[in-house]
């Protein structure tokens, strides 16, 4: 599934395949796994948590923002974002 999260700037702060990603949204987190069901998912500022191909844990710290969710891929946005150490 590949993963792309960019700023409301048009910035891309990462764009690469991965294995799964935890979103934090209203009501907790959620984690989408490669073919998730299509969606629009309302962020709320925390911590976006995202396992690469190569087993690898990133993290980012987020701005509220959106997430559009198909079954291949997975766009991000918001305003603001930066990278945590893992």
């Amino acid at each position: 599934m590949q993963l792309k999260i960019a700023t409301t700037g048009n910035a891309t702060i990462f764009d690469e395949e991965i294995e799964q990603v935890i979103l934090p949204w209203e009501s907790g987190s959620v984690t989408l796994y490669a073919k998730s069901i299509p969606a629009i998912v309302k962020l709320v500022p925390w911590i976006i948590r995202v396992k690469t191909k190569n087993g690898w844990v990133q993290k980012f710290s987020i701005s509220k923002g959106i997430a559009l969710v198909d079954t291949t891929n997975i766009k991000i946005t918001v305003s603001m974002v930066t990278e945590k150490p893992s």
